[in-house]
């Protein structure tokens, strides 16, 4: 089923199937955020994800800073997100090239090398030394409640 804004659609805020009929019932879905919500855009996550590996020097606090390769950025500066049973905090995001990683950055990454943090990093999609990746500095805040 094909989807398509007609003019119709334009003047009343709706979509009109591609065959020319109102789908009037995808109106209200729309205002509420649903193809946002759904898709995920619009909206930070409810969590930041770490490799299993990482996870327990996270909640250690002994890493505190991650690179990721992201479209855009998928946390906000004092957002909470949490870590298996821990809490972070983002104290700051930048958008820097690879290359501006330096070796500070490397140990607080909990990595040993650039080319170690290229290999996690690049999950969505290859890294050269251009290629820019947000820098996001965190601390551990609390323990997370369990949920039942």
């Amino acid at each position: 089923m094909s989807w398509r804004r007609g003019d119709a659609g334009r003047r009343r805020g709706g979509l009109r199937h591609a065959a020319g009929r109102d789908e009037r019932d995808w109106r209200g879905f729309l205002f509420q955020g649903g193809f946002r919500r759904r898709l995920g855009g619009g909206h930070y996550p409810d969590r930041v994800q770490f490799s299993r590996d990482l996870r327990p020097r996270v909640l250690a606090g002994d890493i505190t800073l991650t690179v990721r390769r992201w479209q855009h950025a998928q946390v906000r500066v004092g957002g909470r997100y949490p870590v298996g049973p821990g809490l972070l905090e983002v104290d700051a995001i930048e958008l820097v090239p690879f290359a501006a990683i330096d070796e500070e950055d490397l140990r607080r990454c909990g990595e040993t090398d650039r080319e170690d943090l290229r290999r996690r990093a690049a999950h969505g999609g290859p890294i050269g030394d251009d290629t820019l990746v947000y820098r996001i500095e965190f601390h551990l805040v609390d323990a997370v409640e369990p949920t039942r």
